[in-house]
């Protein structure tokens, strides 16, 4: 930008401060491509490693909210727009003005969250939070907070404790049954 603007000024005739009739423009090119440099061999910039990154983030299922080390979300992927909000919105925002859960997540580091969800039969989304630190050489930056869908797992797993509740009754039932049905013939053998 800053190369293209010196050249429109310099083609324009339109003074720049500080200088009378000088081209800037080559100097600032030049200066561009030196920074560009940087970026791209220094900081890894077209790298496949940071796209990929990216890519990943953006395509997985499961929520993803990034927290900084005074608990402002710097980063989140679509799928944890559910949780906390749209992306534009919650940037910079605090974590626990958008997910009142957190302070437990803090402390236990794992937890299950339900949410309302007008789609959903059951009408609640469940999710299963974890935290984890941020780290370089051993300092804490941030936090990755993982939201996982567990919506159809914890619905299986009601269901099973039904089933099983049900096959309980139906064993008390059968031995009952049962337990009279052997003392009558235990009292017709003696």
């Amino acid at each position: 930008v800053v190369p293209l603007a010196l050249n429109v000024s310099n083609v324009l005739a339109i003074p720049v401060v500080g200088t009378t009739s000088v081209n800037l423009t080559p100097v600032s090119i030049a200066l561009s491509t030196a920074l560009f440099g940087v970026a791209v061999f220094r900081y890894r910039m077209l790298d496949l490693t940071p796209i990929a990154s990216r890519v990943v983030l953006t395509q997985m299922s499961d929520g993803v909210i990034v927290v900084d080390d005074r608990e402002r979300i710097v980063d989140l992927n679509p799928s944890a727009e559910a949780l906390v909000g749209d992306r534009d919105s919650v940037l910079g925002t605090d974590v626990s003005s958008r997910l009142e859960q957190y302070g437990d997540l803090e402390r236990d580091g794992r937890m299950l969250l339900a949410l309302r969800d007008e789609d959903e039969a059951d009408g609640d989304r469940q999710f299963r939070l974890s935290r984890s630190p941020l780290t370089k050489d051993g300092e804490v930056f941030g936090w990755v907070v993982l939201a996982v869908d567990v919506t159809v797992l914890e619905r299986q797993r009601r269901q099973l404790e039904q089933k099983n509740e049900r096959l309980d009754a139906f064993a008390r039932v059968v031995s009952h049954d049962l337990g009279n049905s052997l003392g009558v013939i235990d009292g017709y053998t003696t």
